[in-house]
């Protein structure tokens, strides 16, 4: 008589064998040219970004916008990203699947506008951020803000185009 749990057992591999390797994904990624958010818009490696934007996007939007930002600096037309390499760079593991950390971090940026899917395996992606929707400051915690309040009256209190000159400098 066999038991139910011997039948419940996969096959052992054979010596020697071990995981199916999974195909490594590459996504060509261009940038999503704005002259207006690129002109007036956050860095996403920026303190604005890290602050305001963080708790309505997460830890791994924002980790892959810094990265992707990172990339664009050094190839302005655009790229092809490693999947695989990518999110293991990020601390993501390796994983390439659907529900995979990345391509979930890839969705979301797609739902919030900043990242647009243009043909399968090609995305547009924004170089700068757009300051924090106001039906998202609602949302953060009281100390946010406040500090976002503190940051927009700031912001209206300088001369027009200090900003501007601030951000081409730092470049």
């Amino acid at each position: 008589m066999i038991d139910a749990t011997s039948q419940a057992r996969p096959p052992k591999p054979h010596a020697g064998t071990g995981p199916t390797p999974t195909p490594t994904l590459r996504l060509r990624i261009r940038p999503w040219n704005d002259a207006v958010l690129d002109t007036l818009g956050h860095d996403p490696r920026g303190l604005y970004a890290e602050t305001f934007w963080l708790p309505t996007l997460g830890p791994t939007c924002i980790m892959l916008l810094r990265h992707l930002a990172d990339r664009f600096d050094t190839e302005p037309e655009g790229f092809l990203l490693d999947t695989t390499a990518t999110s293991t760079r990020l601390g993501l593991g390796a994983r390439t699947s659907a529900n995979a950390p990345l391509r979930r971090a890839l969705a979301r940026l797609v739902t919030f506008d900043f990242a647009g899917s243009i043909e399968p395996a090609t995305f547009i992606v924004r170089r700068h951020l757009p300051p924090i929707n106001p039906r998202h400051v609602k949302r953060l915690p009281d100390f946010l803000r406040h500090l976002h309040d503190e940051w927009i009256a700031t912001e209206r209190a300088r001369p027009p185009h200090e900003g501007i000159r601030r951000r081409a400098r730092a470049k």
